[in-house]
């Protein structure tokens, strides 16, 4: 039975949605030609009417009525985003005083996603922390994993050194806390296979987006009835402030313990970091932003290892530090001096408690991933066979390139052999994946087969190719193929145990999703740089079964149910 894909429905039926943005790449399917004309587009016809065009350049007979209704939608989207902060900085500010924003791309139109494997999705997410929170307390582990990756790789290696640091002083913090997001996609690489979920990465640091993704306009009067969108901002809000109280000052302060959320000079996606701050100092738990180059002048550590933050302008000692909350720090740039290195070395070295820790974004680098995927891994670190069976069914092939097998050097030196596969950099972040056939050229343009020990390369994804969306971009409404990415975040508090895997589970929880759609031909999924738009999904005749705590923050996400026999 075919899929049933959900086009663009008649006006009196057009349901509006709005999702969020990410920083990431992807690993869906790409080919030579990033040309999104060549796919059904929408653009400005005559009298200013938004017209429907195709690739033979003729408008439908409905396209007038459509075009109409859809060009009041826009003007809706665009307003709701104006009021409702999904937003991003423009930079530099010409004016002083003035802020200039423009609007995030969005998705117009409701894309489909199986029930059956979203809610395999979120029930996964304790699992994936749990995972994560014991890769993470498992120094020995990580260093016989990126050891031999150090030469080659210097943020790595940087970060690998203030972990030895660390540990060697008795510095830093024995509870830990971590936001995780685990980001999926469908995979049927035929038509008329099973669809499976598969998961892109599992990010463990300054996962962005949360706050973008429950902004979504619901423009007509028809959608209250709707479940509510996730409450990421509260839910992460829960899992920082069960770290603040897992925190023990060293002596009664004279003033409250405060959170401190390192951030990168100009940033240009403060609506998708500020209102964790609000949501903090709402809670009663003071919070203060400070850019990356301004840590070392405007912090001290005590003897006690005891860190202190100087607000600007302030006076007196400085406030005790009780959480760290990065949305700085992972960009090599960051690192390239010696006062990055000794920002990062001092915030490690405190006893705040660290979201996350240098362990923990040690433990998203995609040579984690690649070792986590091979046989008899998981086993290190999990007992339950049926929770590790579930676990490795999400995962895709990968292989290093640090000592490459007869395989892995086939196919990076054919680009024939390199069409489904990613070559993925080490580091999270966006804009660093080598797609299919440009492989090889990548990989021989590098100074020696030593650099390629920075990548790993995983087998592409393969969604199904007959889902449909209608997309905002920049210039141009898109409609056609989409490729959508299902983000499930997580929240964490652990103790570690001095040696070993052990963890004392202080807080493990699901906290929310978000989505993401691009045209199907767009390599990489990155919105802001205008690659990736955001989306949404509308339920229809979901049963409300019994919820597992952690889905009380999820249950509200909204989807297509799709009556399929390969779907359902």
């Amino acid at each position: 039975m075919a899929v049933e894909v959900r086009y663009p429905p008649a006006p009196s039926e057009l349901k509006l949605h709005l999702g969020f943005f990410s920083t990431e790449d992807r690993d869906g399917p790409s080919n030579d030609n990033d040309d999104r004309k060549r796919n059904q587009l929408v653009h400005h016809g005559q009298n200013g009417h938004l017209q429907p065009h195709h690739r033979d350049g003729e408008t439908t007979p409905s396209a007038r009525p459509q075009a109409h209704h859809l060009a009041h939608r826009i003007r809706e989207i665009k307003d709701y985003q104006l009021t409702h902060g999904k937003l991003l900085k423009v930079l530099p500010l010409d004016f002083p005083t003035r802020c200039h924003s423009i609007n995030l791309g969005v998705s117009a139109s409701p894309t489909p996603f199986p029930q059956h494997l979203f809610t395999q999705a979120l029930h996964l997410q304790e699992l994936m922390n749990e995972l994560y929170m014991r890769v993470a307390s498992d120094s020995d582990w990580l260093g016989t994993v990126l050891g031999p990756l150090l030469e080659h790789d210097d943020m790595l290696r940087t970060l690998w050194d203030i972990n030895c640091k660390v540990r060697e002083a008795k510095g830093g913090s024995e509870v830990s806390c971590g936001i995780f997001r685990s980001d999926y996609m469908l995979q049927q690489p035929e038509a008329g296979q099973e669809v499976s979920l598969k998961q892109v990465e599992m990010n463990t640091f300054s996962c962005a987006g949360a706050c973008h993704a429950e902004k979504v306009p619901l423009v007509e009067a028809v959608l209250p009835s709707l479940p509510p969108l996730p409450i990421n901002t509260a839910s992460i809000t829960h899992t920082l402030t069960a770290a603040y109280k897992a925190y023990q000052p060293h002596n009664i302060p004279s003033r409250k313990p405060c959170i401190l959320i390192p951030i990168q000079p100009h940033n240009f996606n403060v609506a998708d970091e500020l209102p964790f701050v609000h949501a903090l100092w709402n809670v009663g738990l003071p919070t203060y932003r400070c850019e990356w180059q301004d840590l070392l002048s405007l912090t001290t550590l005590t003897p006690e290892l005891n860190l202190l933050y100087h607000p600007p302008n302030s006076t007196g000692t400085g406030r005790e530090v009780a959480i760290i909350f990065y949305r700085a720090g992972y960009d090599a740039a960051e690192y390239a001096s010696k006062a990055g290195k000794a920002t990062r070395l001092r915030l490690e070295m405190s006893r705040a408690i660290k979201c996350p820790d240098v362990r923990g974004h040690l433990a998203g680098m995609k040579a984690v991933q690649q070792a986590l995927a091979q046989p008899r891994m998981l086993e290190l670190f999990l007992q339950d066979s049926e929770d590790i069976a579930k676990l490795r069914a999400t995962f895709m092939s990968m292989q290093p390139l640090s000592t490459p097998s007869a395989t892995a050097l086939q196919i990076t030196q054919a680009p024939q052999e390199a069409e489904h596969y990613v070559l993925k950099a080490n580091r999270e972040g966006g804009g660093h994946n080598i797609y299919g056939a440009e492989i090889p050229a990548f990989l021989a343009s590098l100074p020696s087969k030593q650099e390629w020990s920075r990548y790993i390369l995983m087998r592409l994804i393969e969604p199904p190719k007959d889902i449909n969306g209608l997309l905002l971009l920049d210039e141009e409404v898109y409609e056609g193929p989409v490729v959508s990415e299902l983000g499930v975040l997580g929240g964490a508090v652990w103790r570690s145990c001095q040696e070993g895997r052990g963890v004392e589970v202080l807080e493990n929880e699901g906290l929310g999703w978000t989505f993401k759609s691009k045209p199907w031909d767009v390599k990489g999924m990155n919105v802001v740089r205008g690659l990736q738009l955001p989306s949404a999904q509308e339920q229809e005749g979901l049963e409300q079964e019994p919820q597992p705590p952690f889905m009380s923050f999820c249950r509200n996400i909204s989807l297509w149910s799709l009556e399929d026999d390969r779907m359902s």
